[in-house]
């Protein structure tokens, strides 16, 4: 009797354990995929920066006449921009724009410097480490430049409105924590194939202060050299080479979905 009921206790204990093992038998589920990152798309329909502006304007030698050259005092301006960013798992995609409408001036030796600039960038990437991807893209600057320069003997005036298109390539980092997104981006291009040579940086935070809105704070750095051709300088034909700086504090609003 004892030997029967030990009997009927283990076979009725036979299916539960092997329910339960996990090598898996015929009622074994398998494991559901794991999910992959989904893309990130922000919009920010209204970027507003605080720029520092510098520039300083050269005229080489012609005929008879000296090198002329002159640089001004920075000043603070005013800019506005927009930008779109696609962020996936291992790729990156960005396009913004900006409108600079800056001045600067100095008065020994006079120099006064204006300058109407569009910005509109383009650039793709690849993660290439954690974190860490390698760019690549363009940016065309248009630019309504106006100077006067006293020279050595007489005092120079021009306008020229230049737009050139660079090639340009370089890294950017992304990082997450929590509602926190940081990104920083570096860039150098130019080549000779539009300005002489161009260095873009960018560091920026943004933050989710709800669903599908976001803060950013940042600061943006950028440098260009361009040497502009026959430019009617004060009734003559001259070579400008100008140098100009831009950068200062940048903040924003942005969509994300």
């Amino acid at each position: 009797m004892i030997v029967a009921l030990v009997l009927l206790a283990c076979g009725s204990s036979a299916p539960a354990l092997a329910a339960d093992d996990p090598a898996g038998g015929a009622g074994q589920q398998p494991s559901p995929p794991a999910s992959t990152r989904r893309t990130r798309v922000t919009i920010y329909p209204l970027l507003v920066q605080a720029p520092i502006f510098g520039a300083t304007i050269n005229l080489p030698a012609r005929g008879g006449d000296n090198e002329q050259d002159g640089s001004t005092d920075v000043s603070f301006n005013s800019a506005w921009g927009y930008g779109l960013r696609v962020v996936a798992d291992r790729w990156l995609a960005e396009f913004n724009g900006m409108w600079a409408d800056v001045s600067a001036e100095r008065n020994t030796p006079f120099i006064e410097v204006d300058t109407n600039t569009r910005l509109v960038n383009g650039r793709g990437g690849v993660r290439v480490a954690s974190g860490l991807y390698a760019t690549g893209g363009f940016r065309r600057i248009s630019s309504e430049l106006s100077f006067t320069l006293a020279g050595t003997s007489r005092t120079f005036t021009a306008s020229t409105e230049p737009v050139l298109w660079d090639p340009v390539i370089g890294a950017g980092w992304r990082s997450e924590r929590g509602p926190l997104r940081f990104d920083a981006t570096f860039e150098g291009g130019g080549f000779g194939v539009g300005t002489d040579v161009e260095y873009w940086g960018e560091a920026n935070v943004d933050w989710e202060l709800f669903r599908h809105f976001v803060l950013r704070a940042g600061y943006t750095v950028f440098y260009y050299k361009m040497t502009i051709a026959d430019v009617n300088v004060s009734s003559e034909q001259r070579t400008v080479v100008s140098k100009q700086t831009l950068h200062g504090p940048v903040l924003g609003i942005g969509l994300t979905f």
